[in-house]
């Protein structure tokens, strides 16, 4: 076992720690206020060029990949649930994050459904 390995290891098992709370918190509250799409695609683009990288250097050394590579694989694979997580409860329709806003004058927000109902407030 080498250090480098070992290394890498702790680095991604830290890194790691962070997705099955988000995960967790997520489905408890059903909400992605605070989330962001494009950083969880950018993170497990990441993920997957680092995998890329531990196969590319196992083929060159005609070796199986390091065992790292697990780990590697298991935070994108908690990505990945983050990010069908996200696509399933946000609001459609709504930017994340975009605060309810009065459509016009008289016209009350719904929070449930972000429609007016056309009454007056």
């Amino acid at each position: 076992m080498e250090w480098a390995d070992v290394l890498d290891a702790a680095m991604m098992v830290c890194f790691g720690i962070s997705w099955p709370i988000a995960i967790a918190k997520l489905l408890r509250s059903r909400k992605v206020h605070g989330m962001s799409l494009w950083f969880l695609v950018i993170v497990n683009i990441g993920y997957l060029a680092g995998i890329a990288g531990k196969l590319v250097r196992a083929h060159e050394l005609r070796a199986w990949p390091a065992w790292p590579t697990a780990i590697y694989a298991a935070n994108a694979a908690l990505v990945g649930v983050a990010i069908v997580l996200y696509l399933r409860f946000r609001e459609p329709g709504r930017r994340a994050g975009a605060a309810l806003e009065a459509e016009g004058p008289g016209v009350e927000v719904s929070e449930e459904s972000g429609e007016g109902r056309g009454g007056r407030v």
